[in-house]
């Protein structure tokens, strides 16, 4: 005989849940492990704030070898716990390897890694980090993906880098010399693997590294090695003016051009 929950549903006819994320429904399940393989070196972003001025940049850092990693894959994930505040803290300039193949449709590029990802060593680990949704409602992947599921992400023609390698708790410890000095690393690894785009994520930290104080949303005119540089808004929560809806239109329009993501299209946004 099962027995009633609180609820007064039987375990038996219990559902898997379902989160509403800004209009968008998605699943939560558990998900089992899976051997995958990140390549080259770099990392990811979960912040948005920059620099500022005067702040002197740090010695640089030298970007870990390509590894293995052990990563779960499966239709969504209960979020892990956050990271100990030691852990955060030790997390301070570490590096998160570059999720790199060759055939990308885009190479993503980041900010920096905050410190939850610098403690677990995946790209954009915060829950709150809206990349993971955005990129699922705009038809980038079948799901929304965990960012352990590295061959998934590879799969929908996406790789990960960063603009600067270490992990901080705000963009805001960049400096504007640091933001700058990412740029020629980031175009010899767009000139290894030759995406067919670089998306650069975050209107002011790319407005600095370049010193275009006037680039928009959109197709650059600047080549990174043979691709084109498109420019994004920062997925992270901290981006108030980019709500979920908004953010899905604007990596939709990347999708279109760059002939990436998932054969079945992107998902309906509640507006």
């Amino acid at each position: 005989m099962q027995r009633p929950t609180r609820s007064g549903v039987s375990s038996g006819s219990l559902r898997p849940r379902q989160i509403r994320r800004r209009g968008v429904l998605l699943p939560r399940c558990d998900i089992e492990p899976r051997e995958t393989t990140r390549v080259a070196p770099g990392t990811s972003d979960d912040t948005t704030r920059l620099p500022h001025e005067g702040q002197s940049a740090p010695s640089p850092l030298r970007r870990p070898a390509n590894r293995d990693c052990r990563a779960p894959c499966g239709v969504g994930r209960v979020p892990e716990p956050r990271p100990s505040p030691e852990r955060l803290q030790a997390a301070y300039g570490k590096v998160v390897p570059d999720l790199v193949a060759p055939g990308l449709a885009v190479l993503l590029c980041g900010i920096n890694p905050s410190l939850w990802s610098g403690a677990v060593g995946l790209h954009f680990a915060n829950p709150s980090n809206r990349l993971w949704p955005t990129l699922a409602a705009s038809g980038w992947t079948p799901r929304r993906l965990h960012p352990s599921e590295t061959t998934e992400i590879i799969a929908a023609g996406l790789g990960i880098t960063n603009l600067v390698a270490r992990s901080t708790a705000r963009a805001d410890e960049l400096s504007e010399p640091e933001l700058r000095a990412g740029l020629p690393v980031l175009e010899q690894l767009a000139a290894r693997w030759a995406p067919r785009y670089v998306a650069c994520l975050g209107l002011g930290a790319y407005r600095l590294a370049t010193g275009e104080p006037d680039a928009q949303v959109g197709v650059q005119d600047r080549l990174l090695g043979p691709a084109r540089v498109w420019l994004l808004p920062n997925p992270s929560g901290r981006s108030a003016s980019w709500q979920l809806p908004r953010l899905v239109s604007a990596y939709g329009e990347l999708r279109a051009a760059a002939g990436g993501g998932t054969p079945c299209g992107p998902r309906t946004v509640d507006r």
